[in-house]
């Protein structure tokens, strides 16, 4: 019994020491950062997590936060790294902002699928984690051709397409597919690096996407959303269907 209770004062000494950490970051979008990483982006490819966070400037966020301790990236593969007991700390920050899922900053699991079916959700909710593992989709967003990871991702997923029919969703997620489509703007390829024959495999890669059928985001997120769940799971039933 003693040992329990011992075991307990040192989980509450170290969860205190963590959250001392999480509340002594300097900037509020460094605070945003970590649990977007902690709820959603562990073992997610680093540079992926800059393009889609850059609002929150994640390339400096992610330096403070490892500086911190808060966040380790792997060398090998460039993936987010966290120690679950930091990783429970961001969920537990989270969960304790409303015992209503639709209430709170950001949903996972279950509690995204069922916000996003009922409409609960409210300008609240700044992230939902939805498990889309059988299905392959490309999200484009803003500086998204910055990114050599990115680039090198879709031209996989559109190989894979191309090799084994696999069902691709494109999601324009505030971006002019056409600006896709003839790399302009942020879809220009000039400030990636790599060689002469990678910019014209990305550029192949941003036209032939930009002409599969997708969806653009218009009015609300929350009902956006809910739309790309709908399309994924009509396309998986006429599969099932099929298959």
């Amino acid at each position: 019994m003693n040992s329990m209770s011992s075991l307990k004062d040192v989980d509450r000494k170290i969860q205190y020491v963590l959250r001392k950490s999480f509340d002594s970051l300097p900037f509020e979008n460094h605070k945003k950062l970590f649990l977007d990483i902690a709820c959603f982006f562990v073992g997610e490819n680093k540079d992926m997590v800059t393009v889609l966070r850059e609002d929150l400037n994640a390339n400096s966020g992610i330096r403070t936060l490892i500086n911190r301790c808060l966040l380790s990236v792997s060398s090998e593969t460039g993936e987010l790294m966290m120690h679950h007991l930091l990783q429970d700390m961001g969920r537990k920050i989270v969960c304790e902002e409303s015992i209503d899922p639709s209430g709170r900053s950001r949903v996972w699991h279950d509690d995204a699928y069922r916000v996003l079916r009922k409409g609960d959700g409210s300008t609240t909710i700044e992230g939902l984690a939805l498990d889309m593992r059988n299905i392959k989709q490309g999200v484009e967003s803003q500086n998204y051709a910055k990114s050599r990871w990115c680039l090198d991702e879709l031209c996989l997923i559109l190989e894979q397409k191309r090799k084994f029919g696999d069902f691709v969703l494109p999601v324009f997620y505030h971006v002019d597919p056409s600006d896709v489509r003839n790399h302009r703007g942020s879809f220009s390829v000039k400030g990636s690096k790599g060689t002469v024959d990678d910019a014209r495999r990305w550029k192949a890669a941003l036209t032939e996407v930009a002409n599969l059928s997708g969806m653009e985001l218009s009015g609300s997120e929350i009902h956006f959303i809910a739309g790309v769940i709908d399309t994924i799971k009509s396309e998986l039933e006429t599969r099932h269907t099929n298959g």
